[in-house]
C-alpha cells in the first residue's frame, strides 16, 4: 500500500511538474507575440506564484473607465484561457476570468494593496507627459499615370492629446510636387499650418476613425501666399508604439495620405 501512494505521490509531482512548464512556455508565448498588440495597455507579463497570468497596466488602461477595460479584456482572455488573469496598476489589482458560453471577459474581484486610508481631495499626481502625451508623424502619397504626369505629397506633423485618445492638435508641414517627367515645369508648394482631430475609439477593435480640419498658408514659388483650409476624415489603427493612419484629406484639391503616428508610451 506504501509503494502504491509513493508511485501516485510521484506521477502527481511529475504531472505537476509538466504542467508548470507548459505554463511557463505557453507565458513566454504570450508574451512574445501576444503582449505587444496590447503594449498601449500593459508594459510586461508574467506568471505569478499560483500560475495565473499577472499583467502590469500602464496608465492609459488605470484612466479608461470600466467597459473600456472589459473591451480589452474580452479581446486579451480569448488569446489566453490557461488560467486567470491578474492585472495590477499601482497598489490595486484585478482578477479576471473567461465565460466560454458568453465569450467575454469577466471580472472577478477588484482590491488594493495599500492598507492606508484615502485621502479625499488629494488627487493622483500625473505628469504633463502623461496626461497629455505628444506625438509626431509622417505621411506621404504620390500619383503618377501613363501620360508620365506626377502627383506626390509629404507631410509631417507634431502636437499634444488635449484629451487622451480623443482629441489633439498639432503644428503641420507638407511638400506638395506635381508636374511631369519629360517637362522642367514642377510645381513645388509648402504649406505650413494647424491641424486638430477629433477620434472615436473602438477599443475593443483597436481602431479610432477620426474627424479633423486644417488651416494652412501656402507658398507656391513666383505667386503669393495663400490661405488653404481643408477637413479630414479617416482611420487610425494602433499598432505598437503608435498607429497606422489612413485618411483624405478635402480642400482646394483632394488627396489620400497614409502615414505612421509615433505615441511616445508613458507610465
Amino acid at each position: 500500500m506504501k509503494r502504491f501512494l509513493t508511485v501516485i505521490a510521484v506521477l502527481a509531482i511529475g504531472f505537476q511538474a509538466v504542467l508548470g512548464q507548459s505554463l511557463i512556455q505557453k507565458a513566454e508565448s504570450f508574451r512574445i507575440d501576444v503582449l505587444p498588440v496590447y503594449n498601449t495597455y500593459f508594459s510586461a507579463s508574467g506568471l505569478t506564484q499560483g500560475n495565473q497570468l499577472k499583467l502590469d497596466a500602464l496608465v492609459s488602461y488605470a484612466r479608461m473607465s470600466g467597459e473600456g477595460r472589459k473591451a480589452v479584456m474580452n479581446n486579451l482572455t480569448e488569446s489566453w484561457q490557461e488560467s486567470l488573469v491578474v492585472v495590477q496598476y499601482g497598489t490595486v489589482k484585478e482578477l479576471w476570468g473567461y465565460d466560454s458560453n458568453s465569450r467575454e471577459a469577466v471580472l472577478i474581484d477588484s482590491w488594493d494593496t495599500d492598507p492606508r486610508p484615502v485621502i479625499v481631495g488629494a488627487p493622483q499626481s500625473l505628469s504633463n507627459t502623461e496626461l497629455h502625451p505628444w506625438f509626431f508623424y509622417i505621411g506621404s502619397a504620390q500619383r503618377i499615370d501613363s501620360d508620365k504626369n506626377i502627383n506626390g505629397a509629404l507631410s509631417a506633423r507634431a502636437g499634444v492629446f488635449l484629451l487622451m485618445d480623443k482629441w489633439d492638435i498639432a503644428a503641420t508641414l507638407s511638400e506638395q510636387i506635381s508636374g511631369n517627367f519629360e517637362s522642367e515645369d514642377v510645381s513645388l508648394q509648402t504649406s505650413i499650418g494647424v491641424m486638430t482631430k477629433v477620434y472615436y475609439p473602438i477599443t475593443k477593435h483597436n481602431f479610432s476613425p477620426f474627424a479633423g480640419a486644417e488651416a494652412a498658408v501656402s507658398f507656391v514659388k513666383g505667386s503669393k501666399a495663400t490661405f488653404t483650409p481643408s477637413f479630414l476624415v479617416g482611420m487610425s489603427w494602433f499598432v505598437g508604439s503608435g498607429s497606422l493612419d489612413v485618411g483624405v484629406r478635402a480642400g482646394s484639391s483632394t488627396s489620400l495620405m497614409v502615414g505612421f503616428t509615433v505615441i511616445p508610451k508613458s507610465r
